[in-house]
């Protein structure tokens, strides 16, 4: 072996060493490209899993968030989300709508219907009745009330004429009426399914005037009083609410309801004036006090109720239906029977508010309702029909509401009312007690 082979051998290793660490190192690197192309197609694969199951988790929460709110209504658990557990236990169909109108200048027949609203399908149940309990969960409930309503109303009656447009000549005469009435309400609800449910109403009216008039004796500055009372069964009604449509994202709980009322009551027509006073002839009372409106009604609602938690929104309109209904006395005249017919006049109503929920057990509602009634008629015997003058009413409220949650059966449900025109009540405050069974 010669000097220059030898060379070439020791020096075989050096070249051929890079040469193969070089190739070692392209290998590699292909393989980790390859590698990071693979892990990146499983991250963003898993990225997607990850994406579609928080989608299912977050319908799954949904869903239980649901059912623990109408879990909640039915039982009184205490709910996940507390803004939906006792939203809305006040609110007709509604939601409160308070309306009070006059029939007559001696005589005041107040006619009021109070819708309360709850969610429950908001994701579960929609609505509630003026009791409080939520309606379509398919259970019975027994209610107890107890309301307490004043009026206060004063008249000036002008009697003669104008002379040179500014100077009136004959008698002016101020009067004033006070009106306390108390009533007890005795309800029974059947929630017959997920979207229909009724319920029948008994009330019983203790109602009692006291009567102001000047001029005892001829002088202006002497008054005279008189008052008297009545307690009696109410006018009873039963009603019945169907669902029409469940809340979505987009759209509202919609709910139907009609009404009808029984004159079970105490009708306003054929009372007798009497004269509280023998030394004032301007005052004149009624002999009895009224107890119901006389005459068969219906009516029809329609409210829409939307969830943004913690506040639920809601909303009603509803139309009054009076019948014809004759009478064998429809005269305030002593000794005298005047038998005719009553149309009562027809109203409209709406009503629009909110519910706020507290805590998992109390919650509070502020609503504006409003009713406005057409005109009333009389017709005698053989006679044309006549618009009875100062008939027609326009009755506001603001009504705020406070629900607790005693129990899983017992809740409270109170309100107060407040008149907004002259024909609503100065104030109407009540308490209910539902129980469910």
């Amino acid at each position: 072996m010669t000097i220059g082979k030898l060379i070439y051998i020791a020096a075989l290793p050096l070249v051929i060493s890079p040469l193969s660490v070089s190739a070692a190192s392209d290998a590699e690197v292909d393989a980790l490209i390859a590698t990071t192309h693979l892990l990146t197609r499983r991250s963003e694969d898993q990225q997607l899993a990850i994406t579609a199951l928080q989608n299912r988790v977050s319908e799954l929460e949904k869903q239980a968030r649901t059912a623990s709110l109408g879990d909640m209504r039915g039982r009184g658990a205490p709910a996940e989300n507390p803004s939906l557990a006792t939203a809305i236990a006040q609110v007709n169909h509604g939601v409160t709508v308070q309306a009070t109108a006059t029939q007559s200048s001696t005589v005041v027949a107040d006619a009021q219907g109070v819708t309360n609203v709850k969610p429950g399908t908001a994701q579960a149940q929609a609505v509630t009745s003026t009791q409080g309990i939520p309606l379509f969960d398919q259970k019975f409930s027994f209610e107890q009330g107890l309301t307490y309503t004043h009026y206060d109303k004063r008249s000036l009656v002008l009697s003669g004429f104008l002379a040179l447009d500014s100077i009136l000549l004959g008698k002016i005469n101020l009067q004033q009426i006070k009106t306390d009435q108390l009533q007890y309400d005795l309800t029974g609800r059947w929630n017959m399914s997920d979207r229909l449910s009724v319920d029948v109403n008994l009330p019983l009216v203790y109602r009692t005037s006291n009567y102001f008039s000047p001029g005892a004796g001829g002088s202006a500055g002497a008054i005279s009083d008189g008052s008297n009372d009545s307690a009696a069964m109410g006018d009873t009604s039963a009603g019945a609410y169907y669902q029409l449509g469940k809340e979505s994202a987009e759209s509202p709980d919609w709910i139907a309801s009609i009404r009808v009322k029984a004159p079970t009551g105490r009708d306003p027509y054929g009372i007798k004036l009497i004269d509280a006073d023998p030394d004032n002839n301007n005052l004149l009372v009624p002999s009895r006090q009224p107890t119901g409106n006389g005459v068969w009604s219906t009516s029809l609602g329609l409210s829409a109720l939307k969830t943004y938690d913690p506040i639920v929104l809601f909303a009603n309109i509803g139309y009054n239906y009076n019948f014809k209904r004759s009478f064998d006395d429809l005269s305030s005249t002593q000794n005298t029977v005047a038998p005719g017919q009553v149309q009562l006049g027809n109203s409209w109503s709406l009503g629009a508010g909110f519910a706020l929920a507290m805590n998992d057990r109390t919650s509070v509602s502020f609503s504006y309702s409003q009713s406005v009634q057409v005109a009333s008629k009389l017709r005698a015997e053989g006679g044309p029909w006549v618009r009875q003058v100062g008939s027609e009413s326009n009755s506001a409220t603001f009504n705020a509401g406070l629900t607790r949650q005693f129990t899983k059966n017992l809740t409270m449900v109170g309100t107060l009312s407040m008149g907004l025109t002259p024909d609503s009540p100065d104030f109407s405050v009540g308490i209910k007690f539902p129980y469910t069974f």
